[in-house]
């Protein structure tokens, strides 16, 4: 990531994780996932939450449609006040950490829409269709590729039809036509669901000055919930309460339906995340911070001095890989390039660079490096042989006795007398 720590870090509630993130990503969004914490809700308000059918909902509604923290706080107290909750150590340790996990709090950051683990989770499901517990050490190279191999070929499934398909349009604004031209095919129809979704708002104005204009939207037909919009006159920004935007990146309903009132027909380019574009990968690579690497030093590892080259590189293959007259300069380079590394006398400074190191490396010739599976430990619970078998289990094969003839060693369907009888 050349040196840049993520903006947000979304972990299980455990203290241990806690301080490793704090001590790690100093300036890190720390989030806990919420999927954890509210399953955790039946276990620790059993009583309350089998007694009280509307508990449920009401703890939903509590959480997941408080758009501000006020609004959270008091929707927060009047349950506990309802339900007579204000003893229950467990919901007075999850409101203390509630900076970490409620919506009203963590919207604020960008998290790309994300308020759970669970996309680690999907990642192990997909791999598990590749490898398991019991893939050797060399399968697991062969199936790690082939995992990878099929994750990009989806993806570059996925750009083709982005690339060279048009998406069905639901309306008749050139926002959504525009928004089709920029946005991936994904992304496209999260944006196109909240521009149709915001035909069923309507919008007041509560506050308005030279610059600033404070809309009140609400859905039709409804007094709650309420989403407030500051919209900027001059400069075409605006801020909704539910922090849509700056929490997954795409803007809210709300907001479409302010612009669409304003007559902003054009989607502003500040609200066009580079991250769900079309030409996401197209982006210029930064400089490669090499530590210890100085010029005329030879204090930087082969593997930095190899991955800052490769870095490069895919950027002039991306560049050179489009028409054919790109594919001829970017060839050319590589040409030239390889060309003037072949003049250098790479032996003498690969000479000077052992002689100068052979004292404190080992030769790594005289060093065999054989790659073997790790050893089989052996599974957990009794051993076969030691296995307490039944009663029909112990009767040894061939001692069964004819019913008919009295005879053992055959049983009655098998018994030549009574064949011979018949």
């Amino acid at each position: 990531m050349s040196g840049i720590s993520p903006k947000t870090i979304i972990t299980y509630q455990d203290v241990v994780i806690s301080n490793a993130v704090a001590k790690v990503f100093p300036k890190v969004n720390h989030h806990y996932s919420m999927w954890h914490i509210e399953k955790k809700v039946p276990e620790y308000l059993n009583r309350v939450y089998h007694e009280h059918g509307e508990f449920k909902d009401q703890f939903y509604k509590c959480i997941h449609q408080s758009t501000t923290v006020e609004e959270f706080d008091s929707d927060w107290e009047a349950m506990i006040d309802k339900y007579g909750l204000q003893d229950n150590q467990w919901l007075n340790k999850i409101f203390s950490i509630r900076e970490k996990w409620i919506p009203a709090y963590v919207r604020h950051n960008f998290c790309a829409g994300m308020s759970t683990t669970q996309r680690s989770k999907n990642m192990n499901k997909y791999f598990k269709d590749f490898l398991n517990s019991s893939t050797s050490l060399s399968q697991f190279v062969t199936q790690y590729k082939k995992a990878l191999d099929a994750r990009y070929n989806k993806e570059r499934e996925k750009t083709f039809k982005t690339r060279n398909s048009k998406p069905l349009l639901r309306t008749l604004y050139p926002m959504e036509e525009e928004a089709s031209k920029v946005y991936t095919r994904k992304m496209f129809r999260i944006f196109q669901d909240e521009l149709v979704g915001s035909q069923l708002f309507i919008t007041e104005k509560v506050k308005f000055s030279i610059e600033v204009s404070t809309y009140k939207v609400r859905e039709i037909y409804k007094e709650k919930p309420i989403y407030y919009v500051n919209f900027h006159v001059t400069s075409k920004e605006a801020n909704c309460s539910c922090h849509m935007f700056e929490f997954s990146g795409i803007l809210c309903r709300h907001v479409l339906c302010v612009f669409i009132k304003k007559k902003v027909y054009c989607l502003p380019s500040q609200y066009v995340l580079h991250r769900w574009s079309i030409n996401a990968k197209k982006e210029k690579v930064k400089e490669v911070t090499i530590v210890g690497f100085q010029e005329g030093s030879n204090n930087a590892s082969d593997t930095s001095l190899f991955n800052s080259i490769m870095v490069h590189s895919i950027e002039l293959s991306e560049k050179g890989s489009q028409p054919e007259k790109h594919h001829d300069i970017a060839l050319q380079s590589l040409q030239n390039g390889i060309a003037k590394l072949d003049l250098l006398d790479i032996e003498e400074s690969n000479k000077k660079f052992v002689d100068s190191t052979s004292e404190d490396m080992p030769k790594l010739y005289d060093v065999n490096i054989a790659l073997h599976d790790p050893p089989l430990i052996a599974t957990k619970g009794r051993l076969r042989a030691l296995r307490m078998k039944s009663g029909l289990e112990m009767v040894r094969k061939g001692s069964s006795t004819c019913n008919y003839c009295m005879k053992n060693g055959h049983t009655k369907p098998k018994c030549s007398n009574l064949n011979q009888t018949r």
